[in-house]
């Protein structure tokens, strides 16, 4: 059975986004994890492929995914509240010439260390977000920070994504 529109709505949770952060190369393991994928399909093309060759294939795939996921951190944002989130916005109007609503260089390290829902040993408050994205030299690219930018106006926006039913 359904639940109501009512009880939905109360059980409502704040919006929560997890953003794979690339910490390390990838490289080699993904090249193995093609590899196996790539054998695989050439066997099965081939009617080569029998079931020992499979269990041994998915042995393999399974390790080489893990081994490229070790190279990703899944970071957990949750939304900040509407009150805190248009707070944080407005103490950090846009700079002069800028094209943006506001100083996002300002905005981002203080809306990651609000929102990162992670669970550390150590708290990564504001100015450790803002010393990792400004750090020399740079480790963060512009699409890194980018995505963190997108992450966190995501979180907070009011438009649902494309991939909500519409009906």
């Amino acid at each position: 059975m359904t639940e109501g529109l009512r009880a939905r709505l109360e059980q409502k949770a704040r919006r929560r986004i997890v953003v794979p952060l690339q910490v390390s190369d990838p490289g080699e393991a993904l090249e193995a994890l093609q590899a196996t994928v790539h054998r695989r399909a050439v066997l099965e093309l081939t009617g080569r492929l029998d079931a020992d060759e499979v269990a041994t294939l998915d042995t393999l795939r399974a390790q080489a995914q893990a081994e490229v996921d070790g190279h990703y951190l899944l970071l957990e944002l949750s939304a900040m509240s509407p009150a805190d989130w248009e707070a944080l916005i407005a103490s950090h109007p846009p700079l002069e010439d800028s094209q943006d609503s506001w100083d996002w260089d300002a905005v981002l390290p203080e809306a990651l260390a609000a929102c990162c829902s992670q669970d550390v040993d150590q708290p990564v408050d504001a100015e450790w977000w803002a010393e990792q994205l400004e750090s020399t030299p740079p480790r963060w690219t512009w699409a890194e920070r980018n995505e963190l930018r997108s992450a966190i106006v995501h979180l907070h926006g009011d438009t649902p994504g494309a991939f909500v039913p519409k009906g």
